[in-house]
């Protein structure tokens, strides 16, 4: 009841007022200076937010969830070191908490040590096995490793929970254009393109996928739903052009590139 009222009846700046009030008045309270640190948070007030959850940890220093926070903070300033040393304490205290695990892997990925870290993922996975961000950290370790089979067998897992993700579609084109295997590239490189068909990366991935399958006039169509006409595009307009027999195009086109390095 606490936490529903302090969360949700306030906006920000009320809310950590009467959450400073009610440490001034009881100190030795620590709930207030933690929810006092979320909603320094949530108002963009990093440096006050960092200082209550500072407070509250030294206050009990085998306070997880104040813990927590902090080292999610040091996380996001790239100090992964001691955030690493924070999380361990709170893993200490909470061993199978599906949160605290995967902020550990996702440290352990950013130092790239992949195999802890698809430990810590598939332990938290077997908490939340509904959890598809879990399942895209899963194939992304594999994917890293080179294990490609494994990562598309994840991507895909994944994609059964939530079949709009865009950027797993785009992943695992890429994958199978890496490995060659054109054919199944092009098929998630038109699901990505229906779901976004803005998105930059996706329609150049498609495009260069379709250059090495022989099909430069449909990835002439897809360039021009592109409105840059920055280094990349222009090159592979340029190719397009090329391969559709419009030499004076691609030979105008080139000499565009020269003049742009």
């Amino acid at each position: 009841m606490l936490s529903y009222f302090l969360e949700s009846e306030f906006d920000g700046k009320k809310r950590i007022e009467l959450l400073r009030k009610l440490y001034s008045d009881d100190s030795s309270n620590n709930i207030y200076l933690l929810f006092a640190g979320r909603a320094s948070q949530e108002a963009g007030d990093i440096k006050e937010a960092f200082e209550s959850f500072r407070l509250s940890a030294m206050q009990n220093p085998r306070n997880s969830k104040a813990l927590f926070e902090l080292a999610n903070m040091y996380s996001a300033s790239n100090q992964l070191d001691v955030a690493e040393m924070l999380l361990e304490i709170v893993h200490e205290e909470e061993n199978e908490d599906s949160e605290v695990l995967l902020t550990l892997g996702n440290l352990d990925f950013a130092k790239r040590n992949y195999s802890k870290a698809l430990k810590l993922y598939k332990r938290a996975l077997h908490n939340q096995p509904w959890n598809f961000s879990l399942l895209n950290h899963i194939a992304e370790c594999y994917r890293q490793t080179g294990n490609y089979e494994k990562a598309l067998h994840y991507f895909k897992k994944s994609l059964c929970l939530n079949s709009k993700q865009s950027d797993v579609l785009l992943r695992m084109a890429e994958i199978c254009r890496q490995t060659d295997q054109l054919d199944r590239a092009l098929k998630y490189y038109d699901l990505a393109t229906e779901l976004d068909e803005l998105s930059k990366e996706s329609l150049m991935g498609h495009i260069y996928c379709l250059i090495q399958s022989a099909e430069p006039r449909r990835a002439l169509e897809l360039l021009n739903r592109i409105e840059s006409d920055d280094y990349d595009v222009v090159f592979a307009r340029a190719t397009c052009e090329y391969l559709t027999g419009n030499y004076e195009g691609a030979i105008r086109l080139y000499t565009q590139l020269k003049l742009m390095q």
